[in-house]
């Protein structure tokens, strides 16, 4: 006589099979198409397919430069200068405007290098860190100190993506 659980138990096991073969196949499709998305050959969709090669290829090249445009904007005027003045540090001055001084002033210190050796340019996606590191290493610094370069380095980091 055969158990009657058997049956169940075979039906059971079936549909965890196909549970699990559904499930595999869900998720390996959203990592293909998730893979597919974050391809390094840029837009999702075509751009001018139906024009010629010569166009085509020109569009590409174009956008491509589009990805090395870096543009580091002045955030503080001439006239906030004010802040920063003798009379001004018996008011309470915002956090944010020394922030705000540290990181043009981080555009000060590249012009400067690039004055002294036109060689020497940062590029921006570059760690900031590394290009100091790098120029002291060079002896462009002189008799700087390695651990300053290092605070130096540590302070912009915090002014750049730390708030307060």
């Amino acid at each position: 006589m055969a158990d009657p659980l058997s049956g169940i138990a075979i039906i059971i096991c079936i549909a965890f099979g196909v549970l699990t073969f559904v499930l595999l196949f869900i998720f390996a499709n959203r990592q293909i198409k998730r893979f597919s998305l974050k391809s390094k050959f840029g837009p999702h969709f075509p751009i001018a397919q139906d024009a010629p090669k010569s166009v085509q290829n020109e569009i590409n090249r174009r956008l491509d430069v589009v990805k090395t445009i870096a543009y580091q904007p002045t955030l503080l005027k001439k006239s906030d200068e004010i802040y920063f003045t003798e009379e001004a540090n018996s008011i309470h001055k915002p956090c944010h405007l020394y922030r705000m001084k540290a990181l043009d002033s981080i555009s000060t210190l590249d012009a400067a290098i690039i004055a002294a050796d036109p060689t020497k340019v940062r590029s921006f996606n570059q760690d900031y860190r590394v290009y100091l590191v790098r120029l002291y290493q060079n002896g462009l610094f002189g008799q700087l100190e390695i651990s300053t370069i290092h605070r130096y380095a540590d302070l912009y980091e915090l002014a750049r993506h730390e708030p307060g």
